[in-house]
């Protein structure tokens, strides 16, 4: 259940990030979240394209790090898009 207010987050956050920087495509983004949490890649990637799929495609990498020490935090490092 806290995976999922994390995913929400997240996917507030990005889209944030993409609205504040003019990025209409999404190539690439990359999240560190706690070693314990069930966000992965494939998940991650559903969930921003079931919510956005005009910004989110089969052009967009996800990459996600467990190596974050903080439980119910997730990092966005990096995004790259058009």
């Amino acid at each position: 259940m806290h995976d999922t207010f994390l995913f929400e987050n997240i996917k507030k956050a990005v889209f944030t990030l993409c609205e504040n920087n003019a990025i209409k495509r999404l190539t690439y983004i990359n999240v560190s979240v706690y070693v314990e949490s069930h966000v992965n890649e494939v998940a991650l990637y559903n969930k921003l394209k079931d919510s956005n799929s005009n910004l989110i495609g089969d052009w967009t990498k996800v990459a996600v790090e467990h190596n974050n020490p903080k439980r119910l935090t997730a990092t966005i490092n990096q995004i790259e898009g058009d």
